[in-house]
């Protein structure tokens, strides 16, 4: 199947905007968003380029009803920097469809259901196909979301959301030929129910605002059970649950914002792994994906005049597994150790306002990865880099 480019899906997004222009336009928004970025690790010159456009459009029946229709096309890959075509680089392209209804019972009480569909399509390298990647995926989703303004006169909402998960090219080739275990059927494909509790900002103080949010993410499989040496058999199908507790308090003074940021997040998976370090001693790492995670992100804001922003931030993330051993350079597991993971990163980043519809937004970051996990064929986990880019953005 061939796919339209992603310089003509714009181009016929702009076209469609234009068509858009003759109807009543305090009902249309849209956005263009353009940031090219310089990663450099020490060994590493990587330029990356992200492409996201927006298009909504409002459709109000009454002053407590309408539709909302959203469509979005998003490009990332290599930058202006990246012109081999065999070079090894990641890109991804996204396409999001979501048609959403607004209704208000009351002043304080408001109900948003909504159904949503994305494509994604992801390839390694410039003269792979699109279409034909390993880790596409279709997802499918339909929700409601119930917004409450009662309760200590901030909006509640409370957001449910079944999803599922279809990769279409997808095979875990590794696990059958290990295991000589044989099914046609998709293996990767899963069902999953997002539940949220989030809170805006309480105002505690004069100048004092706190928010919080709750998201658990319950997973499962219905076709893919719990991996042994002999393969996916036995009764009980994989599963996990994840859970993301966010706290943030922000205090204001003057023309600053300072903000703290905590997050907690709990991940439990009956998802094991095969240890295939060893052709003659092929062993199963239990429960190899479940792990907890905590951040912490200070920061601090400034308003220098009229739409112009400065900001800098800190961020300190460490990452325990309940279960997976850290693997040497040679990519044996240490089976006497638990594998962590720990980055800081500093940034400063600005933002200005060009004129009604356009604005700028340089940055730099600078991030610190460490950990006991020394294998780094697929993922690397120990490095420093720097991370500077520029962003041009036009909204509607």
């Amino acid at each position: 199947m061939k796919y339209i480019s992603l310089m003509k899906k714009i181009i016929l997004i702009i076209i469609f905007m234009l068509f858009l222009n003759g109807m009543s336009f305090s009902q249309v928004y849209y956005n263009i968003s353009l940031k090219e970025g310089l990663l450099y690790t020490g060994n590493d010159l990587i330029f990356i380029n992200d492409i996201v456009s927006d298009l909504a459009y409002i459709f109000p029946f009454s002053d407590n009803h309408s539709i909302i229709g959203f469509y979005q096309i998003k490009y990332s890959g290599p930058g202006i920097g990246n012109s081999a075509e065999t070079k090894f680089s990641e890109r991804s392209q996204d396409h999001y469809f979501m048609l959403k209804y607004l209704m208000k019972l009351n002043k304080d009480l408001k109900i948003k259901p909504s159904v949503s569909f994305l494509k994604e399509f992801f390839k390694f390298a410039k003269n792979e196909n699109w279409g034909e990647g390993l880790y596409d995926l279709n997802r499918y989703d339909a929700g409601v979301d119930i917004v409450y303004s009662g309760l200590l006169k901030t909006p509640v909402t409370l957001t449910y959301k079944y999803q599922f998960y279809q990769y279409p090219n997808y095979n875990d080739l590794l696990t059958l030929y290990l295991t000589s275990f044989q099914d046609n059927k998709e293996i990767e494909n899963y069902n999953n129910h997002l539940i949220s509790l989030s809170m805006n900002s309480i105002q505690v103080l004069k100048s004092l605002l706190i928010s919080f949010g709750y998201d658990l993410n319950l997973s499962f499989y219905d076709n893919k059970k719990i991996l042994s040496e002999e393969g996916y058999t036995g009764n009980k199908y994989q599963k996990s649950d994840n859970h993301i507790i966010t706290f943030l308090p922000q205090y204001q003074t003057g023309s600053a914002v300072i903000q703290l940021g905590f997050q907690y997040e709990l991940n439990n998976s009956t998802q094991n792994y095969i240890d295939a370090s060893s052709t003659t001693n092929i062993s199963v790492i239990n429960n190899y994906y479940s792990y907890n995670s905590f951040n912490i992100r200070p920061g601090v804001s400034f308003n220098l005049a009229k739409k112009r922003y400065l900001s800098i931030m800190l961020a300190y993330i460490n990452k325990k597994y309940a279960s997976r051993p850290p693997q040497d350079k040679n990519s044996i597991f240490i089976v006497d150790s638990l594998m962590n993971t720990s980055s800081i990163s500093a940034g400063i980043s600005y933002y200005s306002k060009i004129g009604k519809n356009f604005s700028w937004s340089p940055s730099y970051t600078f991030i610190l990865s460490d950990s006991n996990q020394k294998y780094q064929q697929s993922t690397v986990y120990n490095y420093n880099a720097h991370l500077l880019s520029l962003g041009l953005n036009y909204e509607y």
